[in-house]
C-alpha cells in the first residue's frame, strides 16, 4: 500500500513550514499529522508500506522533507517540476506525519540505533547537543524498559506555530525553538524534558498502545513519567519536574470539575492535560512510596516486555505492578485512576521535651466527599546533632498515629513528605507549628520567613497565574480565625502579619 501527498502550485505561507497552520493550493488546507488527515480507506486508521510526499510549487528543488517511517530516498521529475521524498512503514501505526521546508538531514553515527535530525540549515550546527540527548534518553529507556523496537529515530523540526511536539512511530517532532537549546542556556532543560516526553512515546503508545480511549495513562502519563525519570537522574536526583507536575495538579484541578483519568471523556475535559500527563506522572512516581523503586521499574518493564507491540489496559498495568511486587494495589488504583480529588489532611506532632517519644498523627475529614486516601507518608526527623532520620509510616484510616524511631528531646524538627512525592494538601494541627516539632515558637517564625512570597499563585498587574515552586509550604500558608480554610495558595504578608498577631513579638527562643 502506497500513501500519496501531491501538492500543486505556489506556497501560500506566512511561515517556510507546511505544518500545521500553512495554505496550500491543492486538495489539502493544513498539513499536519493524520490526526488532520482523512482515514486511509474511509475509516481505517492502520497504516503500513510506503509514504510518499509530492512537493511542488516556486523552490521545490530546496525542499526537502522529514517524517515517520524509514527515509527511502527522493528522486526529482524535473519535467513534471515534482520532486518525491519516500519513507517506508515497516510497521502498522495509526499516527503517521511529516514536516518539509528547506531542510537538511543530519546522521549521528554514535550508539546502537540510527538516529538524525531533519532541520533547518540554521541548526545543523546545534545538532550534535540535539543528537546527543536523544542518544542518553534512548540508552536510559533501553536499559530501564525493553530495548528501542525500531530500526530508526529521525527528530523532526516543525514551525513555532505548533505546540510543543508529538511522538509518532520512529520519529518525534518537535518545534523549531527546541532545537536552538544548547548547553550555554537554561532552555536546554526544557528541550531535554520535551525531548525525552516524546522519546517516551516510542515505548509508551506506540510500542504498548492504548487499548481505547481510558487508557491515556498508558501514553502520556508514562511517557511523562518517563521524562520526569530521566531529569531526576540526569540531573543528579533532582526532582523538580515530578514536584512540578505534582503541584499544578494538585493546586489547578477543583474536585467537582475533574474528570476521572480513565473515563474516554477526559479528552474534552479542560484539565486534560493536567489530569492526562501532570497527574499520570504523579500517580506512577507516587507508586514509589508504595511498593518501591524497583518494583515500579520492574512492573514497566514487565509491561513493555508483554504487551510489546500490543494493546493494553489500564489494568493491565497494575496486573504488572501487582506482579512484581506481590501487593494488591486495589485501593491505589481505585483512589488515584478511579477517583477524584488529592490526600488533603491534617497532621500533627508532638516532640515536646518532656516527653520521651515523638509521634506524628495525621487526620482526614470522614465527611468529605474525596473517601478515604490510603497512602504511606514520609516523614523526617533533623535532629540537635545535625543528623537525620527518615521514617515511612502507613496511614489507612481516617486518624492514624505513629511513634517515630526517635527521642524527642534529639528533635530539631520534622518535615513531612520532604521529596513532595505525594499529591496532597497538609496543614498542620496546631496553628503555626511550621517545623513540626510540636510546640509554636520562633523557629516556626524563621521557617515563614524562608517561605514568605515564594508562592503557587502569583499575581502581577495581568491578574494571577499559577507556578509551580517547589519550595512552597503548604503548612506556611496560614487560615485566619475570621475565615477558617482560607488557604489563597500563597505565603505572603497576610500570613506572615497573621502569625504576628497571634503569637505576638515575644517568642520562645528555638531550643
Amino acid at each position: 500500500m502506497e500513501l500519496f501527498f501531491r501538492y500543486q502550485g505556489e506556497m501560500n505561507c506566512e511561515v517556510q513550514f507546511m505544518l500545521p497552520t500553512c495554505k496550500i493550493v491543492g486538495p489539502w488546507k493544513y498539513v499536519t499529522h493524520s490526526q488532520f488527515l482523512p482515514y486511509l480507506g474511509g475509516s481505517g486508521e492502520i497504516f503500513v508500506g510506503d509514504m510518499n510526499i509530492w512537493i511542488s510549487g516556486k523552490g521545490y528543488l530546496d525542499w526537502h522533507a522529514g517524517g515517520t517511517g524509514t527515509f527511502v530516498g527522493s528522486t526529482v521529475d524535473l519535467d513534471a517540476g515534482i520532486k518525491a521524498v519516500r519513507f517506508q512503514h515497516l510497521y502498522p501505526t495509526g499516527l503517521y506525519a511529516w514536516s518539509a521546508t528547506k531542510m537538511n538531514t543530519i546522521h549521528s553515527a554514535a550508539g546502537e540505533t540510527p538516529i538524525s535530525a531533519t532541520v533547518q540549515g540554521s541548526q545543523i550546527a546545534n545538532m550534535p547537543n540535539i543528537l546527543a540527548i536523544v542518544q542518553d534518553v534512548l540508552a536510559y529507556y533501553g536499559g530501564i524498559y525493553t530495548y528501542y523496537p525500531w530500526n530508526n529515530l529521525d527528530v523532526v523540526a516543525m514551525p513555532k506555530s505548533f505546540s510543543g511536539g508529538f511522538g509518532p512511530l520512529s520519529s518525534i517532532f518537535v518545534t523549531k525553538g527546541v532545537l536552538d537549546a544548547t548547553p550555554d542556556n537554561n532552555s536546554i532543560y526544557g528541550a531535554m524534558s520535551l525531548l525525552s516526553h516524546e522519546i517516551g512515546h516510542e515505548w509508551w503508545g506506540n510500542l504498548v498502545e492504548m487499548a481505547d480511549s481510558t487508557a491515556v495513562i498508558l501514553s502520556e502519563g508514562l511517557a511523562e513519567f518517563s521524562s520526569n525519570l530521566f531529569m531526576e537522574q540526569a540531573l543528579g536526583d533532582n526532582r523538580y519536574f515530578f514536584v512540578e507536575n505534582s503541584m499544578t495538579y494538585t493546586y489547578t484541578v477543583p474536585h467537582d470539575e475533574e474528570p476521572i483519568m480513565i473515563s474516554p471523556f477526559v479528552y474534552s475535559s479542560p484539565y486534560y492535560y493536567q489530569v492526562a500527563y501532570q497527574k499520570g506522572a504523579t500517580v506512577i512516581d507516587m507508586l514509589r512510596l508504595e511498593i518501591g523503586d524497583e518494583a515500579v521499574l520492574d512492573g514497566l518493564k514487565l509491561m513493555s516486555e508483554s504487551y510489546f507491540m500490543e494493546y493494553a489496559y489500564p489494568e493491565d498495568l497494575f496486573a504488572a505492578f501487582e506482579e512484581v511486587s506481590g501487593q494488591d494495589l486495589a485501593y491505589f488504583y481505585d483512589q488515584w485512576l478511579a477517583g477524584r480529588g488529592v490526600i488533603r489532611a491534617t497532621v500533627g506532632a508532638s516532640c515536646s521535651p518532656g516527653t520521651e517519644v515523638c509521634t506524628v498523627s495525621v487526620k482526614q475529614k470522614p465527611d468529605s466527599d474525596q473517601g478515604l486516601f490510603k497512602f504511606n507518608l514520609p516523614v523526617r526527623a533533623y535532629l540537635r546533632d545535625g543528623s537525620t532520620v527518615n521514617h515511612v509510616f502507613r496511614v489507612d484510616d481516617w486518624e492514624v498515629q505513629a511513634v517515630l524511631p526517635v527521642k524527642s528531646h534529639e528533635v530539631q524538627r520534622l518535615v513531612v513528605d520532604p521529596r513532595r512525592q505525594l499529591a496532597r494538601i497538609l496543614r498542620p494541627a496546631l496553628h503555626g507549628d511550621i517545623d513540626m516539632n510540636g510546640v509554636v515558637d520562633g523557629a516556626d517564625l524563621v521557617h515563614l520567613s524562608f517561605a514568605y512570597q515564594i508562592n503557587l499563585v502569583v499575581a502581577s498587574d495581568w491578574g494571577e497565574y499559577f507556578y509551580a515552586n517547589s519550595r512552597y509550604h503548604d503548612l506556611a500558608d496560614i487560615a485566619t480565625d475570621e475565615e477558617p480554610g482560607s488557604y489563597d495558595g500563597r505565603v505572603n504578608q497576610h500570613d506572615l502579619d497573621f502569625f504576628q498577631e497571634q503569637f505576638g513579638s515575644a517568642f520562645v527562643a528555638p531550643r
